[in-house]
């Protein structure tokens, strides 16, 4: 590649060099630091040339002006170092005769570098400080400047002016714009802003030698009126001392000039007069004007130009001039030039001085960059060879160039200002356009068009009638129904008529829908309308992808190989693979943006993706046309954007890599393709110029191509729309030059990501085709100079769509609750959206554009991951969570990526931050996690605002309304260790757990033996609650309580374990609390790390109420040991032996410590005979207990039946039988007498016994611990102050726990219970049910009638879950008023409950002496097994097969995702199928609600109620609810939260009922089919009964312009079928069930 650089050289004196870096093709040029001054003998005179710095290092002269003398010393220059050859060019062109450097190139490239940064960071200085001082000026300047001088009234204009050490000219005006001078194009002067002016106070000698005229110099003007309106200026000037880069510390000095009165000067050239070269001005006074004063008479200037060098100079040639004052302040002048004179006066030669006013110094006087001479060429006559400056572009100036006059009006800038914005209106001849488009595009359209003066119009289709792209224009008019909602957008009649009708004069089509139609811009065209794009001949080239395939091939770019005609039939398609082989692409023939594309890699797919593509083209385009192309593997996606004004001249805007891309949609765009080499770049934009010009394109337009993985580039096709992706399988060995490239297409419009050029080029590009389109030249849009269009630094666009990548990018809909976007420096947001907004499924799913603009690569991924995690855009499913972790991935930060990117990286989709969907990851406290969390609370809240608990929580909703809307604090942790300090009872004997863990649980058992004192278990944090507030105590609650117990207990070593897992914990925590029951272990033992805990496990039962499989209870219990378990109380609900075995092996082989449990009913001391729980019975089953290998024996006093004399008893004989096993002691404080058997149990040789803190005990609950410990006296060393503390603050827990209270609990406990022997943990269930069916006040009747269901199932063991068997048999009695003998008699055909039925066929194991005949043989009759037996025989989980762990955790991973599903969630769906999938579906819709505070979870908030949320340090957040129909408040922001009404009866519009709400499928289940997105059901092709195959097509679902094939996952025959054509569905709607295939 050559670049090619041209300056102008000013004599010896100097050198502004332009270094091309050939990394970047000449894109990004390094400015090289200036020359210093050459010594005075050396001249030459004024030259220029053109400089060509070739790739390979070499650099070339071209001698413009007739001097040899640089040319020769070119071809001297080593072609091995760009670097120094070209600075050593400089120099011989400055000055032939000085002698070449002699340092080394290192060297010479260090100090160059360092001299331009010293100068940059001066400049830098200089600009802040002429800034803060612009701004105090500003602001004080009429009072200050008024009392300096009375006569001044007002400050009418400032203004600051920098002229830079690179030579430019910066003007800031005082409505802070900025305005950038340079002297280009043949002596003429440009302004980029015609505000600009320089002062004219000053004669021409003094400008010219005043800071503001040297690089690094800068003033400020102030422009003040006095009182009889005259006005004055005041300048203030610093300069730089840079000392040419060579000192440190650059000096700034200053000066005030005071105020001076415009007229008084008037006369004085204005900075930028043109320098005539035939001598200094002659002042002819006009009539009747006074004499001029000497300090402003003819001035000899030795140059006009304002960058001319002061350090050697030869006076100019002389000239006559007439310069005349103007009454109104203003001046007029003219000159005529005298050609061929030259001075005879000697050079006149200013010694270097000190930097500061009128000073001239070599040191500072730099040449201008790119500006050049006023002086004629050399070596012809002097004058000015037809070029002026252009000053009728600054206000005030007008110039006759042809008369050689002008003149100036130094108030005009005052009175007008004029931008360059409106030198862009005057190109642009419409006055009403047209966004033939919706959304985003629609919106830039408008955008652009009003910037342009433009009147607007926005088209709408009914669906769109809330759109924010109309609230942009000034019009808006709906569209006629055409079939579809964009079928609209597609009506060319209606479009045209619409424009016709309200005086639209262009129409810009935007992307997609018709902006590559042919038709349109023909339709357009024929109705006087201009069409904002290409030519109707390039749309018919570049929308037929035959003709655009011969157009590239006759180019000469290489294409692959595919169709050179559109496909109709399946069979076509077939026909070319069959020639071509596999893979394949189909692409739609009209089409883009990823519609109607498909990428085949099985002969099988072929027809059914060939299908699907046409007929989502046909939907999308109206041609279902498709092409077929082999597929490229591991290419690259780059793609040149292009300007034609279609005259022949087509230039281009740098190229972009938009290789990310994800269902042939590009996702991540960059500019420019930094990451590919120079030569791929340079050819794909060669080629890109090439064919685009070979059509004479006209407008924007974009040129693809693919790149494999060797640098081979490919042109793709044309198509009428953005291919936003592309190709990957193998790639075609059809070309061998490496450097060729693969055309991949042309776009004839403007696509989605063309803000990343717009970032890097600073072209407006859709503000550029309305000018192109209104007939402006390449030229007079400022893009005729190709070599001028450069791309500086990177940017990056991000698409934000409204899909979910976690399920597999599946489109979503709905409302934006809360939409805020990320700002910021170096981001630009496109689009449109906000809180309320509803994304709908007849559109595409693009919702936002980010794009982010930085200097580096680095740089830009991170300012656009800071952008994508702090924005705040929540209520519909977005793919910002996936772009985040594309930001993150290794291989994208390196630039190495292909097409397959997506695909080959999996772990994209794994982890997705801030996604509450799988709320277990890190998310590295991203503002989207934050936000995804307060979503869910906020959910959460308002739908328990609308709709209450529901009723099987069990909370008395009258009660719940009265919780205190505050949070209960933390007991003190550190209260409690200062207790134990002054009581001196901290005796941290030995460590249970530290013993357990380190030396096994013989040791433990061991230890508890031989220890002296009482030992102790806490239940609060499991039965007490259970007891008495129906298992529902919340995790949070207990952790608060963690830190402090642990404190309190570790303190002593008469404490032994926390019971706090297991029983009804483990199901109610998924079921009620939404929370995960792993977790709470994991939390748990975290908070309190030295405590012993303690598990309820119910033998063969597990945590559940019916058996398991064997190997389901041996990996429960390993895994409950892994995450922190210790002590397993293991029990059978009827004492059987062989269900114990299963439950004791189990915990044993997991590495705990097993207490084998006998549950204790009826009366010990009881010496009846007919009495079957008598001492025997319990020492018989004791021995078998120990002989399975327990480590330790537990009694389980459920209903708290044992009294002092039967504790007494029953402990001391196993004492006697059992000497070294330590027994543990369980009971229920029911009849008030717990307290009494604990210390009598623990006085008859029980080594541990039970207790709860004392506001959490009594009654069904445990004895109080407090109580318990007094009464042990010195056999206990546990801290009863201590004690207190921790019952404080379960005192105030409880009452936040109110409405789980049963009022009638007080009531219905007493020492009745000796009779009915209702469990303890029973009762508030039992309680609640009773409630439920209607025997509320009937619990006296519910309790006789427990007791005689107990000996109707043979007076069992009652405890979980042979006590629920009881308890739903008395209410059935109670329920039917049905008597003993009817029950027994009519048992066979009564609906009895499951429970009894499951009982009697020995479901839980046989009962102590048996099952009771008649009734169980009535109960079974009739009633079957599914494998067609009356019963079980021995234990029923024995003839379970084992469970499939791999099957379920792949079900459970397919359904939920891998990283969501690990073996504790795999158990627990094992364990609760049911109740697991419903807590995944809570979470789905709310999160992880565990950190909601306990009185916002139980009480709903009301109208006007503000609530505060403490999510963790420094994360506090203030909701309010507003209004229950309206929205919530965040920290005074609204939320507006969806929530469904799941209890007011629905009815519809008209009246009647509305539509139920559809069912969901069962991710779990194969056989139950779903809708993956929401859409419209478009095809139905299956009914109720038929057998299908797997991967059979039975529906089709319209979502977003795609259509969906929904196959069968399994083969069976379909049970149900959901769903009919035409319906709409949301996602997982369930469409149909089949039942598999055996």
């Amino acid at each position: 590649m050559t670049t090619r650089t041209r300056r102008t050289m000013r004599g010896p004196l100097h050198a502004a060099l332009l270094l091309a870096s050939s990394l970047s093709g000449g894109v990004h040029a390094q400015e090289a630091a200036t020359m210093p001054a050459a010594p005075e003998l050396c001249s030459c005179s004024p030259t220029v040339f053109e400089f060509t710095l070739n790739l390979d290092g070499s650099c070339e002269v071209n001698d413009i002006e007739g001097n040899p003398g640089a040319a020769q010393y070119a071809a001297t220059l080593a072609p091995d170092n760009s670097m120094c050859a070209t600075t050593q060019l400089a120099q011989a062109v400055c000055c032939p005769a000085m002698p070449a450097m002699t340092d080394s190139a290192d060297e010479e490239v260090r100090r160059l570098t360092s001299a331009v940064r010293r100068q940059r960071e001066a400049k830098r200085q200089g600009h802040r400080a002429m800034r803060r001082r612009l701004q105090d000026l500003e602001t004080t300047a009429s009072a200050d400047e008024a009392a300096e001088d009375p006569a001044i009234v007002e400050i009418v204009s400032v203004q600051f002016l920098e002229f830079d050490t690179s030579g430019d000219l910066t003007v800031i005006n005082q409505d802070d714009t900025y305005a950038d001078v340079s002297l280009v194009d043949g002596d003429r002067l440009k302004f980029s802003s015609a505000s600009s002016f320089l002062d004219t106070s000053l004669p021409l000698e003094e400008q010219m030698s005043s800071p503001a005229l040297v690089p690094g110099g800068a003033s400020i003007i102030l422009y003040g009126k006095t009182a009889s309106g005259e006005v004055v200026r005041n300048r203030f000037f610093w300069m730089y001392d840079m000392n040419c880069g060579r000192e440190n510390n650059p000096v700034m000095v200053g000066d005030d000039i005071g105020w001076v009165t415009v007229a008084e000067t008037s006369n004085a050239w204005p900075a930028f007069c043109p320098a005539l070269p035939d001598g200094s001005p002659t002042i002819a006074p006009r009539t009747n004007e006074p004499t001029l004063s000497p300090s402003v008479s003819p001035v000899k200037s030795p140059t006009a130009s304002p960058a001319m060098s002061m350090a050697t100079t030869t006076a100019p040639t002389p000239r006559t001039s007439v310069i005349t004052p103007r009454p109104d302040g203003g001046w007029s002048g003219g000159y005529k030039p005298a050609f061929g004179g030259k001075s005879s006066k000697a050079p006149k030669t200013y010694k270097p001085g000190k930097s500061g006013k009128g000073s001239k110094s070599a040191k500072s006087s730099k040449s201008s960059k790119g500006s050049k001479s006023v002086h004629g060429k050399a070596g012809k006559p002097d004058g000015w060879n037809g070029g002026t400056y252009n000053m009728e572009r600054v206000a005030g100036f007008t110039v006759n160039s042809a008369e050689g006059a002008c003149s100036f009006d130094p108030v005009a800038p005052i009175r007008k200002k004029v931008s360059r914005s409106e030198s862009m209106v005057g190109l642009c001849p419409f006055k009403k356009i047209m966004a033939a488009n919706r959304g985003e595009i629609a919106v830039r359209i408008n955008r652009a068009a009003t910037e342009l003066n433009l009147h607007t119009v926005s088209i709408y289709a009914y669906e769109d009638r809330n759109s924010a792209h109309r609230w942009d224009s000034d019009e808006s008019y709906l569209l006629p129904a055409s079939g579809t909602p964009v079928g609209a957008y597609l009506d060319i009649t209606s479009i045209i008529d619409v424009a016709k009708e309200n005086g639209v004069d262009a129409i810009h089509p935007g992307y997609g829908f018709l902006s590559e139609s042919a038709e349109f811009a023909q339709a357009c065209k024929d109705n006087n309308i201009t069409f904002v794009g290409p030519s109707v001949e390039n749309l018919e080239i570049f929308g037929d992808k035959t003709k655009a395939r011969e157009l590239a091939i006759k180019a000469g770019a290489s294409v692959t190989p595919g169709t050179t005609e559109p496909l109709t039939t399946p069979e076509q398609a077939v026909a070319f693979v069959e020639e071509y082989g596999l893979p394949v692409i189909i692409k739609a023939a009209k089409g883009g943006g990823g519609k109607g594309m498909r990428v085949v890699h099985r002969k099988e797919d072929l027809v059914p993706n060939f299908e699907a593509a046409s007929s989502e083209a046909l939907a999308s385009f109206g041609d279902g046309g498709c092409f077929v192309e082999r597929y490229i593997r591991n290419a690259k996606h780059v793609e040149v954007q292009v300007i034609g004004d279609g005259k022949g001249n087509v230039v281009h805007l740098w190229e972009r890599d938009c290789s990310v891309q994800r269902r042939h949609q590009k996702l991540v765009e960059i500019a420019p393709a930094l990451h590919h080499p120079m030569e791929v770049r340079k050819n794909v934009l060669a080629d890109a110029v090439k064919l685009t010009s070979a059509c004479n394109y006209k407008n924007a337009g974009t040129v693809e191509f693919l790149i494999d993985d060797q640098g081979r580039h490919y042109f793709m096709e044309v198509s009428t729309i953005s291919l936003q992706h592309v190709l990957c399988t193998s790639r075609i060995n059809l070309i061998s030059d490496a450097c060729v490239a693969l055309w991949c297409q042309v776009n004839p419009r403007v696509q989605v990501e063309h803000t990343v050029t717009e970032q890097v080029t600073g072209i407006d590009i859709v503000q550029t085709t309305f000018l192109i389109a209104g007939g402006a030249s390449l030229e007079e849009v400022g893009l005729g100079d190709q070599s001028k269009i450069e791309a500086r630094g990177v940017a990056m666009q991000c698409r934000i769509t409204t899909e979910d990548p976690a399920r597999d990018f599946a489109p979503d809909t709905g409302k934006l609750h809360t939409c805020r976007h990320s700002v910021g420096p170096g981001i630009r947001i496109d689009g449109y959206s906000y809180p309320g907004m509803v994304v709908q499924p007849y559109f595409d799913s693009l919702l936002i554009k980010y794009t982010a603009q930085h200097k580096t690569w680095d740089g830009v991924i991170r300012r656009m991951r800071r952008c994508l995690r702090d924005n705040h855009i929540r209520g519909v499913k977005t793919n910002i969570p996936f772009l985040l972790n594309v930001m993150d991935h290794p291989d994208f930060v390196k630039g190495s990526f292909d097409l397959n990117f997506i695909e080959d990286n999996p772990e994209l989709l794994d982890n997705l931050p801030g996604t509450h969907g799988a709320p277990h990851v890190e998310t590295r406290g991203t503002l989207g996690q934050k936000y995804d969390d307060i979503e869910g609370y906020l959910k959460y809240v308002a739908s328990l605002a609308v709709n209450g608990h529901p009723a099987s929580l069990g909370a008395n909703p009258a009660i719940a309304r009265t919780i205190d809307n505050r949070d209960i604090p933390a007991p003190s942790a550190k209260e409690v260790r200062s207790v134990l300090a002054h009581n001196k009872k901290s005796t941290p004997g030995p460590h249970w757990r530290n013993i357990l863990r380190n030396e096994g649980p013989k040791a433990l058992a061991k230890a508890v033996r031989e220890h002296q004192n009482a030992l102790v278990t806490d239940t609060t944090w499991r039965d007490a609650h259970q007891s008495l507030l129906a298992t529902r105590m919340r995790t949070a609650d207990l952790l608060k309580a963690a830190e402090a117990t642990n404190a309190a207990f570790s303190g002593t070593s008469d404490v032994f374990s926390m019971e706090m897992w297991g029983g009804a914990t483990f199901d109610v925590s998924m079921r009620f609390l939404h929370e995960c029951p792993w977790d709470r272990l994991k939390k748990l033992r975290e908070a309190a790390p030295d405590m012993l805990f303690q598990m309820l496990l119910r033998g063969a039962n597990a945590v559940g109420y019916t058996v398991y499989p064997d190997n389901v209870v041996y990996d429960f219990c390993k895994e409950a040991y892994e995450d922190g378990l210790d002590v397993f109380r293991v029990f059978d609900s009827l004492n059987y032996i062989e269900n114990m075995e299963l439950g004791v092996k189990a915990a044993v082989a997991s590495g705990g410590f097993v207490e084998a449990t006998i549950c204790y009913t009826g009366d010990v001391t009881n010496r009846d005979p007919s009495n079957k729980y008598g001492l025997e019975y319990y020492t018989d089953y004791a021995t078998q207990l120990v002989d399975l290998g327990a480590h330790a024996l537990a009694i389980k006093d459920m209903a708290g039946l044992l009294t002092p004399k039967a504790t007494t008893l029953l402990v001391s004989e196993l004492r006697k039988l059992f000497p070294d096993v330590p027994i543990h002691l369980h009971t229920h404080d029911t009849a008030g007498m717990g307290v009494a058997s604990m210390f009598a149990g623990a006085e008859a040789g029980a080594d541990i016994v039970d207790g709860a803190i004392d506001s959490m005990s009594g009654m069904s609950s445990q004895p109080c611990l407090g109580a318990l410990v007094a009464a042990l006296g010195e056999k206990s060393t546990v801290d009863l102050d201590a004690l207190q503390v921790l019952n404080e603050y379960w005192e105030s827990v409880r009452n936040q726990y109110a409405p789980f209270e049963v009022q009638a609990l007080s009531a219905a406990i007493g020492s009745s219970v000796y009779k009915h022997e209702i469990p303890g943990g029973q009762y508030t269930n039992l309680l609640f049910q009773s409630k439920q069916l209607g025997l509320a006040g009937r619990f006296s009747e519910v309790k006789k009638a427990y007791a005689l269901a107990n000996k109707l199932l043979g007076d069992i063991p009652k405890v979980t879950p042979s006590s629920k068997v009881v308890g739903d048999l008395a209410q059935f009695i109670v329920t039917t008023k049905i008597s003993a003998d009817e029950l027994v008699a009519n048992a066979a055909t009564l609906p009895l409950p499951n429970s009894v039925v499951d009982y009697m066929q020995g479901g839980l194991g046989p009962p102590p002496g048996g099952y009771p005949e008649p009734f169980r043989t009535n109960v079974l009759h009739g009633r079957q097994l599914k494998d067609g037996r009356d019963r079980f025989d021995g234990r029923p989980g024995s003839e379970l097969p084992p469970y499939d762990f791999e099957t379920a955790t792949e079900n459970l991973k397919d359904a939920y995702g891998d990283k969501r599903i690990t073996k504790k969630e795999v158990l627990s769906h094992a364990l609760y199928p049911a109740v697991f999938k419903d807590y995944l579906a809570f979470e789905k819709t709310y999160g992880k609600i565990d950190k909601l505070p306990t009185f916002l979870f139980l009480r709903p908030m009301v109208v006007g109620e503000e609530s505060h949320l403490h999510l963790g340090q420094g994360k506090d957040y203030y909701v309010k609810l507003d209004h229950i129909d309206d929205f919530d408040k965040v920290n005074g922001e609204n939320w507006f939260i969806r929530t469904p009404d799941t209890v007011t009866t629905l009815e519809s519009s008209t009246g009647g009922a509305a539509p139920k709400r559809r069912e969901k499928k069962d991710p779990t289940s194969k056989g139950s089919l779903g809708t993956p997105m929401p859409g419209q059901i478009v095809a139905v092709n299956v009914v109720e009964g038929e057998e299908v195959k797997e991967g059979q097509g039975l529906f089709k679902l319209s979502a977003m312009k795609m259509e969906t094939e929904i196959k069968a996952a399994v083969s069976g025959t379909v049970t149900r079928v959901l769903v009919s054509q035409g319906d709409s569905v949301e996602a997982d709607d369930l469409l149909a069930e089949i039942e598999g295939d055996e």
